[in-house]
């Protein structure tokens, strides 16, 4: 639904129109997410996190984004620790997820995805490769 819901974002006639249906479809949809964080994988993650990100969802100004925040932050954990890395098409939209999202992520959080990606850089292919190393430097991956 996040990525419905961004890819429609625009085709509106006149922007801000629709402001508090958009602000509610936001709150209902983010619990419903956030019921279902723990059991993401790491590409419907990275999906919703680059939806949020295009639809410029301020999580700190959201009522449970904080929360929903520290929930991403715990599954990404599991997930990088498993084998969330090992593929580099995944760990690219990954981390294109998280730089798009706009959130101040933990250093703990971002430094085991940095360890985890030096890790495996090596067995991915150029492509993956490539895409990662934008995102290292935007958002707030960039203080890393």
């Amino acid at each position: 639904m996040w990525f419905t819901l961004a890819s429609l974002r625009g085709k509106a006639n006149a922007p801000g129109r629709n402001e508090a249906r958009a602000a509610f479809i936001r709150h209902k949809l983010l619990g419903k997410t956030l019921a279902v964080v723990h059991l993401m994988q790491a590409r419907a993650l990275s999906n919703v996190l680059w939806a949020m990100g295009k639809l410029q969802v301020d999580l700190a100004n959201e009522g449970m984004g904080p929360y929903f925040a520290s929930m991403v932050e715990e599954r990404v954990t599991q997930l990088v620790d498993g084998d969330g890395l090992r593929e580099g098409r995944v760990a690219a939209q990954l981390w294109y997820g998280l730089a798009l999202s706009g959130c101040a992520w933990s250093g703990q959080l971002l430094g085991l995805m940095v360890e985890r990606t030096v890790e495996a850089f090596g067995t991915w292919q150029l492509q993956a490769q490539g895409e990662v190393r934008p995102n290292w430097a935007s958002g707030h991956v960039a203080h890393l």
